[in-house]
């Protein structure tokens, strides 16, 4: 990705961010997909357990209103994923 293309996102992302009523998720996601964004051609094989389009549709607000079970479920996931994209990115790091 280049910084035009980062910046662009970025700047969709902090859009969104505003639109939520300002909560740092907004700030999250845009690092969150940016981490796959750079992680992805190095290992195609990185299987996170919700698609980066599924965590861009996310709305923290209506999740905020799922059960318990949902809402610990997806901080699960969010967990996990994020745990699969450090590991990949320092894997990255450490080729270069």
């Amino acid at each position: 990705m280049n910084e035009a293309d980062r910046e662009a996102f970025k700047a969709a992302c902090m859009e969104w961010h505003t639109n939520s009523g300002g909560k740092d998720l907004g700030e999250f996601m845009f690092e969150a997909a940016l981490a796959y964004a750079v992680v992805q051609p190095v290992s195609r094989s990185l299987k996170l357990n919700r698609s980066i389009e599924t965590w861009e549709k996310c709305d923290p607000a209506a999740m905020a209103k799922q059960s318990e079970a949902a809402i610990m479920y997806a901080l699960q996931d969010a967990r996990e994923d994020i745990l699969k994209l450090h590991a990949a990115i320092n894997k990255a790091e450490a080729q270069q």
